[in-house]
């Protein structure tokens, strides 16, 4: 069974809860925002061989082979449309003293910065009583309570 994607992450100043998964801040190693390429169908290479071998097949007077030139010259072209479809997101990795870790992602890498500005703020502040809930659906940070009825954006 797949692993479901976090949508609301707690911070307090002591510990981060992803999901079902809490983290203590004071054994966080490491934080940091990578970019995730999405998978595409096919690679350039093959985007270009499609559009020669079309272009190729479609200049021969058959029709049966233009027919299947047109569709492999086709095919190049969802190659690129589907590059532009399919959005980079980015991913916020958090690792512990023990090694372990856990990726939360958003295609909003602005938002994600944001998440981690407050994760070094609260981690800086130490004792300084801090509560924030983090939605990654909506891309808010509310200060304290609960995210449905929470109305303040801290920015």
């Amino acid at each position: 069974m797949a692993k479901e994607k976090p949508t609301v992450l707690k911070l307090s100043n002591r510990t981060l809860k992803i999901g079902h998964e809490t983290y203590n801040l004071r054994n966080l190693t490491k934080i940091g925002i990578y970019e995730i390429k999405p998978k595409h169908l096919f690679s350039v290479k093959w985007m270009l061989i499609f559009f020669i071998v079309g272009m190729v097949l479609v200049s021969i007077e058959d029709a049966t082979a233009a027919l299947v030139g047109f569709i492999v010259f086709c095919l190049g072209l969802c190659g690129i449309v589907e590059r532009f479809i399919k959005k980079t997101s980015y991913g916020l990795q958090i690792e512990t003293s023990s090694g372990s870790g856990t990726l939360v992602s958003s295609p909003d890498k602005k938002f994600m910065e944001r998440v981690i500005d407050k994760i070094h703020e609260v981690m800086e502040k130490g004792e300084m009583a801090a509560n924030y809930i983090i939605d990654m659906q909506d891309k808010s940070i509310h200060i304290g309570g609960n995210v449905e009825r929470s109305t303040f954006n801290h920015y």
